[in-house]
């Protein structure tokens, strides 16, 4: 260094460079390793809830057909209204506030038809219990299922207007 002076603003710069470059790369190896674990603990989490609805699956199908009654293969408001909310899993009424079946039939009504089929139903009640979707999603999705059929209405009359005219 006393020889030439100089070469300070030669290796400084190096060395600062050198010192960020593995700082940046100590970085990254954490960075990669912290995604890495939270790709896990989310394949993890996929694993256990595919093992919660394979042990609730048997359990909602039976108690659609304890429902459906008349064995249409539909659930009918008729058939669930008179029907305790007992019949249903704790962990299911614990997570949603209902205060009957008929109040569970209308938010799993989506589409607005009336009735349930044994789809709608399961996916419905699984919905609601272990992949913890707000009632206010159901809620919305049966709003646009009922928008979607006044379109539909409003489309016809559109046509059988142009029709006459």
């Amino acid at each position: 260094m006393q020889a030439k002076p100089e070469l300070v603003f030669f290796f400084v710069p190096i060395g600062l460079v050198v010192s960020n470059g593995l700082m940046n790369l100590v970085t990254a190896v954490l960075v990669e390793n912290a995604l890495e674990n939270a790709e896990q603990e989310k394949e993890l989490e996929r694993l256990q809830l595919k093992n919660k609805v394979k042990g609730a699956l048997p359990a909602m199908v039976e108690i659609f057909r304890v429902l459906d009654k008349d064995h249409s293969g539909h659930i009918s408001r008729e058939e669930i209204e008179h029907v305790p909310l007992d019949i249903l899993p704790g962990k299911l009424l614990e997570s949603i506030s209902i205060s009957s079946m008929a109040d569970l039939f209308e938010l799993l009504d989506v589409d607005g038809t009336g009735s349930l089929t044994q789809g709608e139903f399961v996916e419905g009640l699984l919905n609601l219990a272990l992949l913890d979707v707000p009632v206010w999603t159901l809620q919305s999705l049966r709003l646009l299922g009922s928008l979607r059929d006044a379109q539909t209405e409003m489309q016809e009359d559109i046509k059988s207007l142009k029709r006459r005219v």
